[in-house]
């Protein structure tokens, strides 16, 4: 459907159109030059001396209330098309240039203030669509010179491939991919393009994660490459909006994503030989908002803004960390790994970490290399695990366990996957001959129970209530013989719990016990102790901790301290923090004797330990790392330290790790008009309005609905300019104006209940002329500046 919008028609009504006419009008008269109450940088620091603002004004009724507008060359014509995505017309309205307009003579008088100016050059393109779209992103697929339509829809989530023969005019649906089940997430763009690999891929933000899909027009010989996978791992996120862009400057556009989330604000994920590395955190503060952007040296660039201060901008760059011990990081996103189960196993002499899907009955698998962590298979396994644990003596092999289940079960790497899990039986083959339990399996399930699972250094145990007793297994890592089964008898069939404390000891917790039971077996005989200070004593208080020699000592970790305890786990001695500050983990430093690492609560601060004369461990150095609930070691060398977070596990070792660094810190003074006392940094955009090659950034005070340009600008003293960095520029005001006025529109607005008005923005050449033409949506309207009046 096209619609010529060069029609008669006096748009009545509101002062809401009366002040987008006058007060719009007005600005377009005073924007051909830098407002008088803006100070503008000299020509000779400015990277686009030539723009001065726009010379015509066109505004246009729209209805719906659309929230996404993009522009795309789409006839490859020289000339921009505007596409604009209204959902609740359903349908992609599509503006473009006319050069030869139809005769009007209706042109708005002094006699009738109310009527907007024409738009008589102007053609809107309407293309129905049979789902209700979202988003919308033009690319050619077939080399024809017309771009296809890329349409994200809902209700079901599909894309949908428009195709058009006979130019802009004749859009059709060319074909429809179904995508995976889930959620759509994100504020603006839910879909971004990747061009770089052998076919065009969509990203498409999803609530769940990232779906990757790649497009064709060709249906048929698409067949499974075409359906839409789940970029490696998948981890629930409030993503607001995200970005693709060449943050690190190394040529290949990575992803960056802007969360809702304090502990990881802004992350990055870093192209490596075409594929998307696992997200690294490099902002780990709340923002009002986010913007990536292109800088003036191709590289893009970081602005955030509020967070603890409101109305301060802060424009970053990627930079180097110090190094350090623990300064090289890498992250790997998993759901909530304090909970979940995963762990390290040794597959083909490399380290691996698998972890259960949350979702389904898979496991995922992740390879480490000098790149980071690597998305692997996943393999099919039963269902509801609680808990996997690696055999080290067996590399490959993984233990199981699986909830309500009396048994474990074992999965195996045979060359090319993990084998199904299977149940095992007793030992499972991982004693030696002979040496078995050989009664487990002549009582009935219901008088057998699997109690706990786990790993201590290199040695993997499990105990299990096997009619009135606990059987307790071990077995060591390939430089030790594993012992047998050892049994302890009598202990009734209410026992939920029975944790190895090292040696022949364990504590049993039986079922509605008041206090747990230190049992021990001397001499063959099962002795069973009830002192009085295990009342207070729990269970995830104890750990096992690997000293440098390989030895397991037994420390209780409790109200930020961590205690030594002995055979009768009274406490010896004791390691804590200085200044009041309470210790979250503890694990020994395995490359220099008697030190050690702590990670502090809050999960900011990691400290070593060193000994002092009279032997007792102190802070010898504080490093600061990611949020952290946890400190392991993984007992695979080649891994090493693990700090493990609510959202992912992150690798630490020697060397360093990129991060933001501070370029600028903007206020709500910058651009602020004169005679103005107040003014406020509500939102941003990010664009190249001027036509300069990179993006400059747009402030928005919703307040006094003022739009102010900033642009890169060369340093113009030596003080200013950065010694390390010749293309170092800073951001100065270059442009700022009213889009509407509230003497025009009596809202009423404040800081409570404003609202968000022009909600969207972009650049474009919708005429052809090589000037740079900008669209807004505001209201009701869509708002036209034309670089140059036709």
């Amino acid at each position: 459907m096209i619609v010529r919008l060069g029609f008669r028609r006096p748009y009545h009504s509101s002062l809401l159109v009366l002040g987008l006419a006058l007060g719009l009008l007005g600005c377009a008269r005073t924007l051909a030059a830098p407002p008088a109450e803006s100070t503008p940088p000299s020509d000779a620091s400015r990277l686009t001396p030539d723009f001065r603002g726009w010379q015509g004004l066109r505004v246009i009724e729209q209805v719906g209330y659309p929230q996404r507008m993009t522009a795309a060359d789409l006839d490859s014509d020289g000339k921009d098309e505007l596409l604009v995505v209204n959902p609740r017309q359903a349908r992609i309205e599509i503006y473009r240039h006319q050069p030869n307009p139809p005769d009007d003579d209706a042109t708005a008088g002094s006699d009738r203030p109310n009527e907007l100016p024409m738009a008589p050059d102007i053609e809107r393109i309407e293309v129905g669509l049979e789902k209700l779209p979202l988003d919308v992103i033009a690319h050619d697929l077939d080399g024809d010179d017309t771009a296809e339509l890329l349409v994200l829809v809902r209700m079901p989530n599909r894309v949908e491939v428009y195709r058009s023969r006979s130019g802009v005019a004749g859009y059709e649906k060319a074909r429809s991919i179904d995508l995976l089940e889930g959620d759509y997430a994100g504020r603006d763009a839910l879909m971004l393009l990747e061009t770089a690999g052998e076919r065009p891929t969509l990203l498409i933000s999803m609530s769940r994660g990232i779906q990757r899909l790649p497009v064709s027009l060709d249906e048929e010989a698409d067949g499974a490459a075409a359906r839409p996978t789940w970029v490696e791992p998948k981890q629930t996120i409030n993503r607001a909006d995200w970005w693709l862009g060449d943050l690190d400057g190394d040529g290949d556009r990575d992803l960056i994503e802007w969360t809702s989330e304090a502990e990881r604000s802004v992350r990055w994920m870093p192209r490596v030989d075409g594929r998307l590395m696992p997200p690294q955190t490099l902002h780990d503060e709340l923002v009002n908002q986010a913007v990536v952007f292109r800088g003036a040296s191709g590289a893009a660039e970081v602005a955030l803004l509020g967070g603890v201060q409101s109305g301060v901008l802060r424009h970053y760059r990627l930079g180097e960390d110090e190094p350090g011990p623990v300064g090289r990081r890498q992250v790997l996103a998993l759901d909530d790994p304090a909970q979940s189960p995963w762990c390290i196993v040794r597959v083909e002499d490399k380290p691996m970490l698998v972890a259960v899907d949350p979702e389904q009955p898979e496991l995922n698998t992740f390879t480490l290399d000098d790149d980071g962590w690597q998305a692997g298979p996943t393999y099919p396994i039963v269902t509801d695990v609680e808990q996997i644990v690696p055999v080290t003596a067996q590399p490959g092999t993984l233990l199981l366990r699986v909830k309500d289940a009396a048994h474990l079960y074992r999965s195996q790497w045979d060359g090319e996957r993990f084998t199904y899990p299977t149940r095992m039986h007793n030992g499972g083959g991982l004693h030696p001959p002979g040496e078995q339990h050989e009664d487990a399996d002549s009582k009935p399930e219901a008088d057998q129970a699997m109690l706990n699972l786990g790993l201590a250094g290199m040695t993997t145990w499990w105990t299990r209530r096997v009619g009135g007793d606990v059987v307790l297994h071990q077995v060591h890592g390939p430089s030790r013989q594993s012992p047998a089964p050892t049994v302890f008898t009598g202990l009734g069939t209410k026992v939920k719990e029975a944790l190895w404390l090292g040696g022949d000891r364990l504590l049993v917790n039986d079922q509605y016990a008041r206090q747990p039971k230190l049992v021990t077996l001397v001499d063959g005989e099962t002795k069973i102790a009830e002192p009085p200070h295990l009342k207070s004593l729990k269970t995830e208080e104890l750990r096992l901790f690997t000293t440098h020699g390989g030895e397991l000592r037994l420390g209780r970790l409790t109200e930020g301290v961590l205690q030594w305890l002995d055979q009768d786990l009274q406490p010896t001695d004791q390691v804590m923090l200085p200044e009041g500050a309470r210790l979250a983990a503890f694990v020994f430093d395995l490359e220099t004797e008697d030190q050690a690492w702590a990670l502090q609560t809050g999960g900011q601060r990691i400290h070593h330990l060193a000994p002092d004369e009279a032997g007792i461990l102190r802070v010898s150095q504080t490093y600061r790392v990611p949020g952290g609930q946890d400190l392991i070691r993984a007992w695979d060398p080649a891994v090493g330290l693990l700090l493990i977070g609510r959202d992912g596990l992150t690798r630490l070792s020697e060397g360093s790790s990129r991060k933001l660094e501070l370029a600028q810190s903007i206020d709500s003074r910058e651009g602020r008009p004169s005679g103005v006392r107040e003014a406020t940094i509500h939102r941003l955009f990010a664009n190249d309005v001027t036509g300069a090659g990179h993006e400059q950034l747009i402030l928005v005070d919703d307040l006094r609905h003022q739009l102010t340009l900033l642009d890169a600008v060369k340093p113009e003293s030596e003080d200013e300019a950065d010694d390390d960095n010749e293309t170092a520029t800073r951001l100065e005001a270059t442009l700022s104006w009213p889009v509407f006025e509230d003497a025009k529109y009596p809202y009423g607005y404040d800081d409570a209940s404003m609202g968000g008005e022009p909600r969207r923005l972009t650049a474009l050449d919708l005429d052809g002329d090589g000037r740079r033409d900008l669209a807004l949506l505001s209201h009701d309207r869509l708002i036209l500046y034309l670089g140059e009046t036709p």
